[in-house]
């Protein structure tokens, strides 16, 4: 019921709405946007979304001027204004994306908002089909509590220190989402799909590829599920095993990048923060938990 919530929801759906492949014939019929009245609903949307999130910016810039306002991505956005050349509504727009990002599952987030919800949705969903993988596959699981016994015992939970000491842990993690690859798809709603596709991309040119013309201007979709599938890279490729990441000594192969934070040359910025959240999260489930299928 909190109102700021409300209006982020709000624009989530409208977003959704928009980004929707073929919900607007603009996207076949590019002179449409030169039509006097077409879009009138989507620049509405756009000045509410714009409003909302520079109302949040500047609830962040009076608590940073009374020198009360706490760690978040908007004061640092804030404090560094010279240095990164932003306009106020692109500062706006990439800490607002932020609090969309985690206002999907974090309903009851309030003036929190632009600090820590950065990839909540993609986390919560990826650890969802982590888990599945864990229940499904008991030896791959049981090779990692073992490795989490050898690293840390009794001695405490593990810690982003002992992440180069977790081989297994981290080719388990790879491989789950390999074998089930998570994108978001049509802004911010994470789904698993059989031909997951994320958002679209427009080729800047003709594209010529095994006989085949992508004409400049056309909308692709890059399918995250063929390329996690691909024999050649990875062999058996329906098959789970963690044994895809690791070389001939058990060790981690160096190539061992994911397209399902990237697409061709449009990498994930927050990759690396997903990866670190996903490490720790699992190493403390696995920790204490067994994960299982039901007998029932």
């Amino acid at each position: 019921t909190d109102p700021e919530v409300v209006s982020i929801r709000r624009c989530l759906e409208h977003f959704r709405a928009s980004m929707r492949p073929g919900a607007y014939l603009v996207d076949r019929v590019p002179l449409l946007r030169y039509l006097p009245g077409y879009g009138k609903q989507l620049y509405e949307w756009h000045h509410e979304e714009l409003e909302l999130f520079r109302h949040q910016l500047r609830h962040v810039k009076s608590e940073v001027n009374q020198n009360i306002a706490g760690p978040s991505f908007a004061k640092t956005l804030l404090k560094n204004t010279e240095e990164l050349q932003l306009s106020t509504d692109e500062m706006s727009y990439l800490a607002g994306s932020l609090f969309g990002a985690g206002s999907e599952v974090t309903s009851h987030a309030t003036y929190y908002s632009l600090r820590t919800d950065l990839f909540v949705i993609q986390i919560a969903v990826r650890m969802t089909s982590i888990i599945m993988a864990a229940a499904c596959h008991p030896l791959a699981q049981a090779k990692v509590h073992e490795e989490l016994d050898m690293v840390v015992g009794s001695d405490g939970p593990p810690t982003f220190q002992d992440s180069n000491s977790f081989t297994q842990l981290h080719a388990f993690l790879l491989e789950a989402l390999r074998w089930r690859p998570i994108v978001l798809n049509s802004a911010y709603s994470c789904m698993m799909l059989t031909c997951s596709s994320g958002f679209p991309h427009r080729a800047t040119k003709d594209i010529f590829w095994q006989g085949f013309c992508i004409p400049e201007g056309a909308i692709v979709y890059g399918c995250h599920w063929t390329l996690s599938r691909d024999p050649i890279v990875f062999p058996d490729p329906e098959i789970f095993n963690p044994q895809h990441w690791l070389d001939s000594e058990g060790r981690l192969k160096d190539n061992t990048n994911l397209e399902v934070y990237y697409i061709w040359f449009c990498v994930c910025p927050g990759l690396r923060l997903a990866n670190n959240s996903l490490y720790i999260t699992l190493a403390l489930l696995l920790r204490s938990f067994l994960s299982r299928l039901s007998t029932t």
